[in-house]
């Protein structure tokens, strides 16, 4: 079953032509599955007034601030570590936005501890040096980037784990 919204917001909040659809158990780790339009995309979400995981399908134009707003990205780690979470929520936006113009990307799973982004490419030691400039150490908890940080083995980038990747996993816990 699926919820649409095609003007607005809905009664159940879903920004325009957001779908709800059912429920999953616990396979949302993974790549969701594709759309059958071109038009848009699947994502693992969990909304704020969801009771668990569900595929959302969503406009493949869907900004990722929109994205990271409705499902309130980052919040989690906010109270967790007694961060202000209106602040987080926005300095993430930007700084996300800021890393997906030097590798596009899309959304794969989202929700207020977690963001997936798949990534268009792999990443190369130059592009670990400009998200550096865009996420330094010290705002690195904040940002998402704890599950990055403890595969680090102390020696060059505390980004280097993301060589050669084509995923970033931002986490709060």
């Amino acid at each position: 079953m699926m919820t649409a919204c095609n003007k607005g917001k809905n009664m159940s909040g879903l920004p325009k032509n957001w779908k709800a659809g059912n429920y999953v158990a616990n396979d949302y780790y993974g790549n969701p599955p594709k759309s059958n339009s071109s038009e848009f995309i699947n994502i693992y979400g969990l909304g704020s007034n969801d009771t668990g995981h569900r595929i959302y399908t969503v406009p493949a134009n869907t900004t990722l601030e929109e994205i990271i707003t409705f499902f309130k990205v980052s919040t989690h780690g906010s109270e967790s570590y007694s961060f202000d979470p209106d602040k987080t929520l926005k300095m993430f936006i930007e700084k996300s936005t800021e890393a997906s113009k030097i590798i596009p990307g899309k959304v794969i799973f989202a929700d207020s501890a977690g963001l997936k982004i798949e990534l268009s490419r792999e990443i190369t030691e130059d592009d670990i040096l400009r998200f550096e400039k865009i996420f330094p150490e010290e705002l690195a908890i904040n940002l998402g980037l704890e599950l990055i940080m403890s595969e680090w083995e102390g020696k060059g980038s505390y980004l280097s784990s993301l060589k050669g990747k084509k995923l970033i996993h931002y986490w709060w816990d």
